[in-house]
């Protein structure tokens, strides 16, 4: 979509610098939030919105989607769900495998022309309703979940809920630099600015698949099952997100999880079908190497080569990020001087 509206002036400029949205007379005070930095990503975003919508999702929010560079199928496979979709500029301060681009999702603290704005991300699973958080009272910038697997206090950015400013957008940019410096993610820069203001949303909230992974291991629930019928958001992060895996693959990694855990995996596969029928994004050729692998290499000593190998490549991917920021860099410094020179002469 483009033209007028919440999202309007919020697009890649020749400076990779993106304006924020300003209020207009659109009708909508809130907003879910979802990001995308590829197609793989994508599809997991339509397959969030259509399990959200399963849950009962409210009328009176948009739906709003911030992506880096997609195919043309999958921007309208979006855009058919209802979503208002923006395509933006990367923020390239953060390298590892993975999260090069995580910093996009920090975009959502652009979104002015909203009251309030729902972010989820697009590796969970909505269990039940979220459109309460719109009406969750608190008094500052923005709200999350307490990363309960972490030690305290510190919040998870998986879910936020967050009141759009300029302010806000400035006090989270200003920490670009030191996410590049300190290999840091959006998580600790959310919680290196909002700390000391953050609302704690609801015990509950959020799970990690984790905590049905394995039947043999005490979880954070006392009792599993109460747990899974509470809990209103599950974000994969045991053995890995849900489009890498099919279902009989998880199943046959972890032969010890309670059944809730293949469920998830059950439910999302579901959804992503339903949600993306005929849209591809390239790499099923990846997940049947991965299934070949896993059916037929059994070997220790294979499985820690791989393990060192994947170790080896992200530290040298660091390498060269960072090799690459210094050549930049004095290059920079190299034309200020120049610059310097040409004015005294």
């Amino acid at each position: 979509m483009s033209g007028r509206g919440p999202l309007a002036g919020f697009e890649v400029t020749p400076e990779a610098v993106i304006a924020g949205a300003q209020p207009e007379a659109h009708g909508k005070r809130y907003a879910y939030a979802f990001y995308a930095t590829n197609d793989t990503y994508a599809i997991a975003v339509l397959t969030c919105i259509h399990l959200l919508r399963l849950t009962g999702m409210r009328e009176d929010a948009d739906i709003v989607v911030l992506h880096l560079q997609l195919s043309t199928g999958v921007v309208e496979g979006m855009r058919r769900m209802g979503a208002l979709t923006r395509r933006v500029a990367r923020l390239p301060y953060v390298y590892g495998f993975g999260f090069e681009d995580c910093l996009v999702k920090l975009r959502v603290f652009q979104l002015t022309g909203y009251e309030r704005v729902i972010y989820l991300d697009a590796d969970a699973i909505p269990l039940r309703p979220l459109d309460g958080l719109f009406d969750f009272a608190f008094d500052g910038p923005v709200a999350a979940p307490s990363a309960y697997w972490l030690p305290q206090p510190y919040w998870t950015s998986l879910l936020l809920v967050v009141k759009p400013s300029a302010e806000l957008w400035n006090r989270v940019s200003r920490h670009f630099q030191r996410a590049f410096e300190k290999g840091q993610f959006d998580m600790e820069l959310v919680n290196a600015e909002f700390a000391g203001e953050i609302e704690t949303l609801p015990d509950g909230m959020v799970a990690l698949n984790s905590e049905w992974e394995d039947l043999r291991r005490p979880g954070y629930f006392r009792d599993p099952e109460d747990g899974y019928r509470k809990v209103s958001v599950v974000h994969f992060t045991a053995l890995g997100k849900p489009w890498l895996y099919t279902v009989s693959e998880a199943r046959r990694l972890r032969p010890h999880a309670h059944p809730i855990f293949h469920e998830l995996w059950e439910k999302w596969w579901a959804a992503r079908r339903e949600a993306a029928p005929g849209i591809t994004d390239g790499h099923g050729w990846r997940r049947r190497l991965r299934a070949l692998w896993i059916s037929h290499v059994r070997h220790p000593g294979l499985v820690r080569l791989s393990q060192e190998a994947t170790r080896a490549m992200r530290g040298m991917g660091r390498l060269l990020f960072v090799v690459r920021r210094g050549r930049l860099a004095e290059r920079g410094e190299a034309a200020q001087a120049r610059g310097c020179r040409l004015s005294r002469s």
